[in-house]
């Protein structure tokens, strides 16, 4: 069978009040490829959909469809905890040397940079050892663990690391912070109401059964959400972050020292609705991903339908949206603040931004179009 094309372009206009900031344009067509398909073929057929992150979506399928079948709770184990951790610092580490540059500060990679990637890449990237050498030499200048620990006990350390460091990271830092981006409002995060009871098959529930809802997710209470490392990290130590757009970039800088380190940060697990059906949720770079599935008696798949980080992120009437409507100047700085702010919220897909006069300014943020 040959894989469809789940891509399309996000598309941005700057100015604009919600909902009509935002045109998501995703061809979301997993449901016509896996319905029909005996359980057991799905899995393996996510890579070929999902290029970068197939592997945070065959656990997903995993996930979701052993609980629908079984009609009880499944968790990850160790080892495939293990697996999504080397993938989603990898993930972190390439959409840090590949798509920050241009955006934050406005330039293409740097070649040293992409010397230094390609030295990683061509190793294994997923040796937990040689992943967190890799890092201290490249990304942070220090052993992650001690990285963490000065973040920790001394106030005001990023942001003097930020300042002075020469790491790719660090740069890449200042120079989002030189730009006027505005402030984000503060949304509830997905990874918090996944905790409560019931809330994750409630979202199961309706990303079955209600049509438009894998395209525009809202919590149970009705309201918009984000999802990404910036939550997860505050869930993770408990102190309130900053809702600035670059407080929310270098939450996936700390994010990377953490996976480094080696702490188990994410979770993924399944949760069955009735019916034999069922819902996943794996927590990956982007944010929490769902998949929700329903099987008929055969075992075939009757219902498949997936929610991105994307979808929350880049909700018509969410944070991002907002933010964008409040975007003032010329054409070319609107333009750059635009991907600059969605870089901090890390569309899968590729984004243009939408001019008042003449043609949008397309930004392909992932070469590879195969993403969550």
């Amino acid at each position: 069978m040959t894989a469809p094309r789940l891509d399309g372009t996000l598309r941005l206009r700057p100015g604009r009040e919600p909902p009509h900031g935002i045109v998501n344009g995703r061809a979301l067509a997993l449901a016509r490829v896996c319905v029909g398909l005996d359980a057991a073929q799905v899995p393996a057929l996510m890579p070929r959909l999902y290029a970068l992150c197939g592997g945070a979506h065959e656990l997903a399928a995993r996930l979701a469809l052993e609980a629908a079948a079984g009609q009880a709770r499944v968790d990850a184990s160790a080892a495939q905890r293990r697996q999504l951790q080397a993938q989603t610092l990898r993930e972190h580490l390439r959409r840090l040397w590949l798509d920050w540059p241009q955006p934050l500060a406005g330039q293409p990679p740097r070649p040293q940079a992409l010397a230094a990637l390609r030295e990683l890449w061509q190793g294994d990237s997923g040796h937990a050892a040689r992943a967190a050498a890799w890092v201290a030499a490249h990304a942070l200048g220090m052993a992650p663990e001690a990285w963490l620990g000065r973040l920790q006990a001394e106030p005001g350390w990023l942001d003097a690391w930020i300042a002075d460091a020469p790491q790719e990271p660090a740069w890449l830092l200042r120079e989002a912070a030189r730009l006027p981006l505005p402030e984000v409002p503060a949304m509830p995060a997905v990874e918090d109401v996944l905790g409560l009871p019931g809330a994750l098959a409630g979202l199961g529930a309706r990303l079955l059964d209600e049509p438009g809802f894998m395209v525009r997710p809202v919590l149970p209470d009705g309201r918009c959400a984000q999802t990404g490392a910036a939550p997860r990290l505050q869930r993770a130590s408990g102190r309130p972050r900053p809702a600035s757009v670059v407080a929310r970039l270098a939450a996936g800088v700390e994010e990377v020292a953490r996976l480094a380190a080696g702490e188990d940060l994410l979770r993924a697990w399944a949760e069955p609705l009735g019916g034999q059906a069922a819902v996943a949720a794996v927590e990956m770079a982007r944010g929490v991903l769902l998949h929700a599935v329903r099987l008929d008696a055969a075992q075939r798949v009757a219902g498949y339908h997936v929610v991105a980080p994307t979808e929350w992120n880049f909700h018509p009437e969410g944070g991002v949206a907002r933010a964008l409507a409040r975007l003032r100047g010329d054409e070319a700085g609107i333009a750059r603040l635009a991907g600059a702010l969605a870089t901090a919220f890390d569309p899968c897909v590729a984004f243009e931004v939408a001019a008042r006069t003449g043609p949008a300014r397309r930004d392909t943020i992932h070469d590879e179009i195969h993403h969550a």
